[in-house]
């Protein structure tokens, strides 16, 4: 029988930086009778696996349950495989586009490996909500549906502000909340924990367990983290995040860049430490308090002694002004323009803002300072650049850089090409291949589905791409050497590399690789696939069914701000057609146009 510490001891602890309990009283009844009965509270957290890492805003739930699990309690990590099908609309303007099971699938598998580097494999339970949720048959849902209004549901602040101001509501968005509100029921959840903006799914679940005759469970919501910025919540997309899989040197830098009041935000809500605790770190030094706390969270996900490690680098590379001892190598084309390749090696935002660094002497390449943008003569070799204080990169010529340079010396005597093809029944689609020869032209042939036809497009692809395919060829061996990995992982699809000149052909065969430029290539042609897609639903929208066609132009826009668009002179002649088509929505034209215009020119 487990043995737990005194009710208002845990009350204590789990109240630690929560945003809310609903309700305390209802939280100490339960502890009470625990202890009492010797029995564990269930305890429950949801995530969508939508993205395929982690980052600390993530962990604030995770920590949490971490402090249910540190008390004796059990905690199931639940997967959302099922209502990532859905799609949450909190917090959205309008309907989220639809996810397919493929990087659902791929995500909740590297969701599974990160958060045991915070809570405790062994009393940790994993479940994935399809479980339950994709055995529900018709007269299930309709059941499920029937226990909740639908002016109930249009209380909800999102849906009501989309209700008023005439943006269409989907009905299955209705069905998201539901679901997670049957999560509840189906785990007999005692608490469940989420975010401040999951306050209407996790009172949803109150109510709907209520009418499954379960005792209503204790909602406990934690506050949103504020990314690096400190003022926008931490979030991939704008860039203020810190990974938890980043390297521990990673970490331990993104902390010491926030602001000293956010550190003890931090501290509270991403540390074990008591409030009395961190209100006596607040008698350090702010540095010193601050490298406390990077070494505390970089510890966390890459144990102590790499922390410490990363603190050494921090004081001796940031502090001390020194080199690091390892240094990233950033493939770049080599040329006389120093101020491009830092901006193609991501050591400035911009061309100018690379210049402006240059000329004011932040820049020195092996130790030596230079202050011009362009240098007597290309690179022809690797070159340490320090940008600034403590960034360092070593500058080394990208294969494809050096095909360029070889290709204003030798005549190309054939025209190779490089075949990538991959199937998977129910993907969307279900087969396609892309074909690229090495002097751009390009051929995408699809099938929808298993009994569909074979639709074939002819594109020319840009020269970026046609180089990144070909240097990544090269490096492979022309895929003379086998790409599968060992590695037990989803399933995503038979795949196939094959290379074709003059003089012979090559090929492999593969569902997923761990090869580095292998796993490049396949996901440039991947993204190339969504191009291809695309254009066929949209082509196929204008055809059958052209009320359909402003939700799948929200869904391009998405791949398109999601940065999963590999090719998208691929997809512009269509939507120039669709742009150029009087009879057809205008909302989808205007969306058609307004993209055009943001794709890169030839």
């Amino acid at each position: 029988m487990p043995v737990f510490a005194p009710v208002e001891e845990q009350l204590a602890y789990l109240q630690k930086g929560a945003a809310d309990i609903i309700a305390v009283e209802e939280l100490r009844q339960r502890l009470t009778q625990s202890l009492r009965t010797g029995t564990p509270l269930q305890v429950k957290a949801g995530f969508d696996p939508t993205a395929p890492d982690l980052h600390l805003g993530h962990t604030v739930l995770l920590r949490k349950l971490k402090h249910f699990q540190d008390l004796g309690h059990e905690i199931t990590f639940l997967i959302g495989d099922f209502t990532g099908l859905i799609g949450d609309p909190t917090g959205r303007s309008e309907t989220r586009p639809a996810l397919t099971p493929e990087p659902i699938q791929a995500n909740a598998e590297t969701y599974r490996s990160q958060v045991f580097r915070l809570l405790d494999p062994e009393r940790t339970r994993v479940r994935f909500n399809s479980e339950w949720l994709g055995s529900l048959d018709a007269a299930s849902v309709v059941k499920l549906c029937a226990k909740y209004t639908v002016a109930r549901m249009l209380e909800r602040d999102d849906f009501q502000l989309r209700y008023r101001s005439g943006q269409p509501i989907s009905i299955h968005e209705f069905l998201y909340p539901l679901a997670q509100a049957y999560d509840s029921v189906a785990l007999r959840a005692d608490v469940e924990l989420g975010g401040t903006d999951q306050r209407f799914n996790l009172l949803l679940g109150r109510e709907i367990q209520r009418e499954y005759g379960q005792p209503a469970q204790i909602v406990l919501t934690m506050p949103l983290l504020e990314g690096l910025d400190g003022v926008r919540k931490m979030s991939k997309s704008f860039g203020n995040y810190i990974g938890i899989a980043e390297p521990a040197e990673t970490i331990f830098a993104k902390v010491m860049s926030i602001s000293d009041e956010l550190m003890w935000r931090y501290y509270l809500l991403l540390t074990d430490a008591s409030e009395s605790e961190i209100a006596g770190f607040k008698n350090l030094h702010p540095m010193d308090a601050k490298k406390r706390l990077a070494e505390q969270i970089a510890g966390d996900f890459h144990g102590a002694a790499s922390a410490r490690e990363a603190r050494g680098a921090f004081e001796r590379v940031v502090q001390g002004g020194a080199a690091p001892d390892a240094i990233t190598n950033v493939a770049v084309v080599f040329s006389d323009r120093l101020d491009k390749m830092l901006e193609a090696a991501h050591l400035a935002p911009s061309i100018t803002e690379a210049a402006r660094l240059i000329k004011s002497g932040a820049v020195s390449l092996d130790g030596e300072p230079c202050t011009t943008v362009k240098l007597p003569q290309p690179l022809r070799a690797p070159v340490v650049v320090k940008v600034g204080k403590h960034r360092f990169a070593r500058l080394v010529a990208t294969v494809a850089g050096l095909l360029l340079l070889a290709a204003q010396l030798v005549a190309q005597a054939s025209s190779p090409r490089v075949t990538f093809s991959r199937s998977f029944k129910g993907s969307q689609p279900a087969f396609f291949s892309v074909v690229v020869n090495r002097d751009g032209q390009a051929v995408f042939t699809a099938r929808q589905q298993d009994a569909d036809p074979l639709v074939t497009t002819n594109f020319t692809a840009t020269p970026a791409v046609v180089n990144e395919i070909f240097a990544d060829a090269t490096i492979l061996g022309d895929f003379g050497s086998p790409l599968q990995s060992k590695a037990r992982v989803a399933y995503t699809g038979d795949k196939m590399l094959a290379f074709d000149d003059a003089t012979h052909h090559t090929s492999e065969e593969f569902t997923y690789t761990t090869i580095p430029a292998a796993a490049a290539l396949t996901a440039l042609f991947e993204k190339i696939g969504v191009c291809g897609s695309d254009a066929l639903r949209l082509r196929h929208a204008m055809q059958y069914s052209r009320l359909d066609l402003t939700d799948i132009m929200d869904a391009i826009v998405a791949d398109w701000e999601g940065h999963e668009l590999g090719e998208p002179q691929l997809l512009a002649p269509t939507l120039e057609q669709l742009v150029g088509d009087s009879s057809l929505l205008q909302s989808a034209r205007n969306r058609a146009q307004k993209l055009l215009a943001q794709f890169p020119k030839n």
